[in-house]
């Protein structure tokens, strides 16, 4: 009681002092502004900022020695192939994720290292992508020093002497996930990647067995990038070896997004209730109907599709969102809508014809001039019995 006593008397006092309701209404305009706009906007940044999810990288370039690779007498034992995956796009309708991967060979693999005429460098993965730039955003060529190919994951891909190792887009499907679980929806999927070499009479024997036992495993680094539009990108590892790696992609959307989305299924709630506040009214207390609340219905009803595509990425209706508030604001306001023009309709008096008025008319005519008559015979009469 107290606390609702102190509360009246700090509104009252607002009231009559006009400076200081201002100065409480920007303060409070300023601590949502610094509580929630600021810290919800970092956290959209963060999401949205291109981040190394995941970074594998050869022994000897984490502290480890050259003897750990797998042949430490191959002229490629001091050398690797630095990849980079980029997730570029996510197709939730087809369930598929596009990665763009880059190649940078190093060591002896690169222009002005030690010859490698005897070798075919190849490179396995699920993506490819090329055009790496080094720290002052210029673009390092990736030329390599003699033939060469490199396969990454499913993709063959082979270079000669001297090209460089251009980008490539590659479309990885995912595992599962629906649309229908939208904004909760998750797609996972995995990443094969693998590099190694194989002599040239090796890569043109006719024999694929001898050609598979000739290779040579090559290290390889391997970074993995996420950044697209209120998707976010998490990398982990599944299996990780020296000239292999497996990486888990699981791909969902972004933490702004999915409060985003609750929060338009909370605005329609908001608006479906405030229509049933005066729909209960007008029925129950007896509230006169005007035209522009039945036009209140109608409007809310062609404003909903517009206010639930506003959902970023949102898919066709029938999606979790739905089920949680388009599908029922959609059926309640179009009953409320309905109830309001019933009770307009049941409400409605009929008003009079033209004949009907004029009948009236004549009918208080001949009755006012009848009292008038009769007012002046009693005068007369009256008036007769005083002379006499």
């Amino acid at each position: 009681m107290a606390v609702t006593a102190l509360l009246k008397r700090f509104l009252r006092y607002l009231r009559l002092h006009p400076r200081v309701r201002w100065l409480v209404w920007l303060a409070g305009l300023a601590f949502f502004y610094i509580t929630t706009v600021i810290p919800v906007y970092y956290m959209y940044q963060s999401e949205s900022a291109k981040k190394e999810s995941f970074i594998k990288r050869p022994p000897y370039l984490s502290g480890g020695t050259p003897s750990e690779a797998p042949d430490a007498t191959s002229p490629l034992a001091s050398s690797y192939v630095d990849i980079y995956l980029t997730a570029v796009a996510a197709d939730f309708n087809s369930k598929q994720l596009k990665v763009r991967a880059s190649f940078m060979p190093t060591g002896d693999l690169a222009v002005g290292g030690r010859s490698i005429t005897q070798h075919d460098v190849i490179v396995a993965t699920n993506a490819a992508r090329s055009g790496i730039q080094d720290e002052s955003g210029i673009t390092v060529p990736t030329l390599l020093a003699r033939p060469v190919s490199v396969i990454i994951g499913t993709t063959l891909i082979k270079f000669t002497a001297g090209q460089m190792m251009d980008a490539r887009d590659v479309l990885v499907p995912f595992l599962e996930g629906n649309q229908r679980d939208y904004p909760f929806d998750r797609y996972p999927t995995n990443v094969y990647v693998t590099a190694f070499t194989e002599p040239v009479t090796a890569a043109n024997s006719t024999g694929p067995v001898e050609a598979l036992k000739a290779r040579t495993a090559v290290p390889f680094q391997l970074s993995f990038f996420g950044s697209v539009q209120s998707i976010h990108f998490r990398a982990l590892p599944l299996y990780d070896a020296f000239t292999e790696c497996t990486l888990y992609v699981r791909t969902r959307r972004t933490t702004t997004t999915i409060i985003f989305s609750l929060f338009v299924c909370l605005l329609m709630w908001l608006l479906t209730l405030s229509l049933s506040g005066l729909c209960t009214q007008m029925l129950m207390q007896g509230r006169e109907v005007q035209p522009a609340n039945m036009a209140l219905g109608i409007t809310l009803l062609f404003a909903l599709p517009g206010l639930r595509n506003a959902q970023p990425g949102i898919p066709t209706v029938g999606v979790a969102s739905d089920m949680l508030a388009y599908v029922w604001n959609i059926l309640l306001i179009t009953v409320y809508t309905v109830v309001i023009i019933a009770i307009y309709i049941i409400r409605w008096d009929q008003p009079a014809k033209e004949d009907d008025m004029a009948e009236q008319e004549n009918v208080v005519t001949q009755t006012q001039y009848s009292a008038a008559e009769t007012s002046n015979y009693d005068s007369t009469t009256s008036k007769q019995h005083t002379d006499y």
